[in-house]
């Protein structure tokens, strides 16, 4: 997907698009799906859940790896839990 799709999807009607800046390892992504999920489920807003999903990348991966900050999240009000 190119990069300006992303919020050119939220201006079109989706509530919110999460997606990698660049190319992300599989153990990254895996600690940000399983955190992102969880939080959510949790009945936290999408912004929060990111957050806490970036920094379960960041605990798990070790602060060696930048794989905490490639996803991205585009949202009309990401303060605002999902249903």
């Amino acid at each position: 997907m190119e990069p300006w799709h992303r919020p050119a999807l939220v201006a079109a009607g989706l509530p919110a698009v999460v997606a990698n800046q660049y190319p992300v390892e599989d153990a990254a992504a895996t600690a940000f799906a399983r955190e992102l999920y969880a939080q959510l489920a949790a009945g936290s807003s999408l912004g929060d859940a990111a957050r806490e999903a970036r920094v379960a990348v960041g605990r798990d991966l070790g602060t060696g790896s930048l794989g905490w900050a490639v996803p991205v999240v585009f949202a009309r009000d990401p303060r605002e839990p999902l249903r």
